[in-house]
């Protein structure tokens, strides 16, 4: 369980906006406080560098190479 701390879930709707998704990503990564994030980015089939923008800071996420500010 989360220790009681709330679970703030945010969506990123995202089609074709690879230049802004590293901005828009590292913003709700750097969040700090008392509570979870439950990050969730949705791509509706993009033909330009979304997925791989996604993909990456999955793997960096994934392997700890990211620092989270908030409890996880």
């Amino acid at each position: 369980m989360n220790g009681n701390k709330p679970v703030l879930s945010i969506v990123t709707p995202s089609y074709n906006q690879g230049e802004f998704l590293t901005e828009t990503i590292e913003s709700v990564i750097s969040q700090a406080g008392e509570f979870h994030i439950d990050y969730i980015i949705v791509d509706g089939g993009s033909t330009v560098n979304s997925v791989d923008v996604i993909k990456r800071y999955d793997a960096l996420l994934q392997d700890g190479r990211l620092p989270i500010n908030c409890s996880g």
